[in-house]
């Protein structure tokens, strides 16, 4: 009798449950956060528009148990969870510095 080679799905599928089994498949890690703790961002509020703040923890636990990429204490008081590290949800504060060696243009 010949024996067939096993298809590589059923063997990936396979080696998970076996993973599953043994406790020993891990997610893997998340990639990096653009922002650090620390620095000044802008957050996407929907109707509110964008509020300022500063991120206070990278990568926290939301109450559902799913991690988020950003947690933001809003200058104007409370923390909001960024569910996405992108930049329509939050983005770099634009500082537009005025003075000395600094000229104001018209769009």
């Amino acid at each position: 009798a010949e024996i067939q080679p096993r298809s590589s799905r059923e063997t990936a599928s396979r080696q998970l449950r076996h993973s599953a089994r043994t406790d020993s498949f891990h997610a893997p890690p998340p990639p990096p956060p653009r922002f650090e703790v620390g620095r000044r961002v802008e957050c996407n509020g929907g109707q509110l528009g964008w509020r300022a703040g500063v991120v206070c923890e990278v990568w926290p636990e939301a109450p559902s148990g799913v991690r988020m990429p950003y947690r933001v204490e809003l200058d104007g008081g409370g923390t909001a969870l960024i569910p996405h590290d992108e930049d329509l949800g939050i983005r770099a504060v634009h500082v537009v510095e005025w003075g000395a060696g600094h000229e104001a243009w018209d769009d």
